[in-house]
């Protein structure tokens, strides 16, 4: 069997090859560009990876991004999670702040390519586990602070049922870390850095 691990933070590959020692049994590819996981992922058993990455110049990589973004303003669950979180915040300008998401996706110093490679993984049978540090009421860039919102980015994932309306909602009065079909939650934000967080994720991918 063999498991792709994907993460652009080193101190957190660090903490997820620590992890992997206590699996000898299973072969690992360590990856921190999310571009070379999307070509390997099909040669792979099963994936786990972050979902925030820089920008990164692939063509491969960009078309299926642009492809994930475009699915937000489509998805056939836009309007529940409108009316189950949206409708709640009377201090926020619905259309302003879901466009400032949109922009943001695109134009960021992030992009949720994360997303991609669950999506892709999906497509092609492969178990996969999320996992990111994203609490829903967290902005991922300080620039346009309150413009971004966990259940926007992750509408498509949400769509696929690789994540639920319920956990994107959860508070976790903290990190929430998403593995597969259940959240874990860990103090702090730096949950990533911990083996312990990849070896309960490692266990969550094997026991699908």
């Amino acid at each position: 069997m063999k498991i792709l691990i994907v993460d652009d933070a080193q101190k957190n590959l660090k903490a997820a090859k620590l992890a992997a020692n206590g699996f000898p049994e299973i072969e690992f590819e360590v990856l921190s560009s999310a571009s070379q996981a999307l070509k390997k992922i099909e040669g792979a058993d099963r994936i786990i990876t972050d979902l925030f990455f820089p920008p990164e110049e692939d063509e491969e990589l960009t078309k299926e991004y642009s492809f994930f973004v475009d699915r937000i303003s489509k998805s056939p669950k836009l309007e529940e999670v409108v009316e189950k979180y949206y409708s709640l915040r009377t201090d926020l300008d619905m259309e302003k702040s879901f466009q400032n998401t949109l922009k943001l996706m695109r134009e960021g110093t992030q992009f949720l390519y994360g997303g991609v490679l669950m999506l892709r993984a999906k497509a092609q049978g492969k178990h996969h586990v999320l996992i990111t540090n994203l609490h829903k009421h967290a902005t991922y860039c300080t620039d346009l602070a309150n413009s971004i919102d966990g259940m926007i980015v992750l509408l498509p994932l949400i769509e696929e049922s690789i994540i639920s309306v319920e956990q994107a909602m959860s508070d976790g009065r903290g990190s929430l870390t998403y593995v597969g079909e259940d959240e874990l939650l860990f103090g702090g934000g730096g949950s990533k850095e911990s083996p312990r967080a990849w070896e309960k994720a490692l266990i969550k991918l094997l026991n699908q």
